[in-house]
């Protein structure tokens, strides 16, 4: 069993981390990111083909278009963290506060003051960490979110019998 307090801090890292690791919204930004490649293409093309000639339209296309593609992931990682702290400055990532997170034969639970969750051991989708979190993942984009700030060998204890688990389940 575990024993933290969820801050603010933590739903923002998991929420920063869901929203750019999921693969749905992986996908998503990749057909935008082709979709905004090729319109920088085509309209600067476009624009510049009509102003000064074909060619010079098509380089300039290919330019912008190349831009856009490299700065992108970039572009796309600091839109998502500016959104959820935007989210989280009002109050919108979860309610911080004590958690209590354990495991039995039946799967993964946890009790804040607001109330008890289960998931059994077939609903956990998978199990990832960063340097500073450990993820328990329930669905695409929710996870049960465990601070390794509570102590790094506590976290790797549990995350591992999670893990063990998984496998029998």
């Amino acid at each position: 069993m575990l024993e933290f307090e969820l801050t603010t801090e933590d739903f923002v890292a998991f929420s920063i981390y869901g929203a750019l690791s999921a693969p749905a919204v992986q996908k998503r930004s990749a057909r935008l990111r082709i979709g905004a490649s090729a319109a920088m293409f085509v309209g600067l093309g476009l624009a510049a083909g009509l102003q000064d000639g074909w060619l010079y339209g098509l380089v300039a296309g290919l330019i912008a278009a190349a831009v856009f593609w490299l700065i992108w992931p970039p572009l796309w990682a600091w839109s998502t963290k500016r959104n959820v702290m935007r989210l989280a400055e009002s109050g919108g990532l979860g309610k911080p506060g004590p958690c209590r997170i354990w495991i039995d034969q039946y799967g993964v639970h946890d009790a804040t003051p607001d109330g008890t969750s289960t998931v059994s051991w077939r609903g956990i989708d998978r199990v990832e960490e960063t340097p500073s979190h450990a993820f328990i993942f329930v669905g695409p984009i929710q996870a049960y979110v465990i601070p390794k700030r509570i102590g790094g060998s506590a976290v790797a204890d549990f995350l591992a019998a999670v893990r063990a688990g998984l496998a029998t389940a």
